[in-house]
């Protein structure tokens, strides 16, 4: 998945060069990615394509609904759609996503309690398609002494608390529907990868700054064997 080939070169650049290698090694296809995310959120201004007209109307006869202040369902079904589909040039997703429904007898409480769940999908996300892989990288590695893959296990794991604590997705989907005296909430989150990609490089650096480590060897070809 890009989301871990993106944070991999961060962590590879901050381990061994700072973050000025950072910047330099990430700056182009960031620079590129936020295009194709400004173009893509062009495409949300234009007519909501039937496919998405027909979704909303299917919805609308199971009794969902947007609150009166809030985006038609058929705008909020395209826009969950956009962010879900939108790629890079190379095919990789520029966001992470999280889709939960929640019902209980307060429209508030079902609101924040599918929130709640929708940040969990996405941390989960963030976990097992990085993390946990760049965990499993580094402590299977041979060459590397056992006081350095507890150093690196340790950044990798104190970055996804620090995520945790401050992840913020944007909001694309939120409706409801009245189920007897009780409140079913749906809503659609998304995260973009270049944010997720500071969090993480943020929490590192403040690590190895704290620690001063240093490696002997390419983090990327111990991550990527290349």
């Amino acid at each position: 998945m890009k989301l871990k080939r993106y944070l991999t070169m961060a962590l590879a650049a901050l381990l061994l060069a700072g973050t000025a290698a950072t910047a330099s090694a990430d700056g182009n296809g960031r620079r590129i990615r936020e295009q194709q995310r400004r173009e893509a959120r062009n495409l949300l201004d234009e007519e909501i394509p039937k496919d998405c007209r027909q979704t909303a109307k299917a919805l609308e006869k199971e009794g969902w609904k947007t609150a009166p202040t809030a985006l038609p369902v058929a705008r909020q079904v395209f826009e969950g759609q956009t962010y879900s589909a939108l790629k890079d040039s190379e095919g990789y997703p520029l966001y992470v996503m999280g889709d939960a429904r929640w019902t209980t007898d307060s429209y508030n409480s079902a609101k924040e309690a599918a929130i709640f769940s929708a940040k969990q999908q996405i941390l989960t996300k963030i976990s097992e398609d990085v993390i946990d892989a760049a965990i499993t990288a580094v402590t299977t590695d041979r060459t590397l002494d056992g006081g350095t893959k507890k150093a690196i296990e340790s950044y990798l794991r104190n970055s996804s608390q620090s995520i945790s604590r401050s992840i913020r997705p944007i909001m694309v989907q939120e409706i409801y529907r009245e189920n007897g005296k009780n409140f079913e909430v749906w809503v659609v989150m998304a995260l973009s990868t270049d944010k997720v990609q500071d969090m993480v490089t943020g929490s590192v650096q403040q690590d190895i700054e704290r620690d001063g480590l240093t490696l002997q060897q390419d983090l990327m070809s111990l991550l990527w064997g290349e």
